[in-house]
């Protein structure tokens, strides 16, 4: 990717939850979890003493985050990604 997130922001592939019939339906029952894979992410926003806030995200890592947080989709090597903050990712998988 060319892109290169900056600072507190993350830049994330979706990764596609839904849940489909033998048939091909979409089941729309229970909504899955908005998941996706880390593809660049910033080193962290700057504090007033000049440091920066740590955080434990890493390239390829799977993350759960909330779909109000994909509000600011762009496309790169015609694949579609998302732009948000750290803050905006509410967990990551183990494993």
């Amino acid at each position: 990717m060319s892109l290169q997130a900056i600072n507190d922001y993350v830049i994330v592939e979706l990764i596609d939850n839904t849940t489909k019939s033998s048939g091909g339906l979409i089941l729309t029952k229970v909504e899955p979890p908005c998941t996706g894979t880390v593809i660049t992410v910033g080193p962290g926003r700057v504090l007033n003493d000049g440091t920066r806030e740590e955080h434990n995200l890493q390239v390829g890592d799977i993350v759960v985050l909330g779909k109000s947080s994909l509000n600011m989709p762009l496309e790169d090597d015609n694949k579609n990604f998302y732009v948000m903050k750290i803050g905006d990712i509410f967990g990551k998988k183990n494993g």
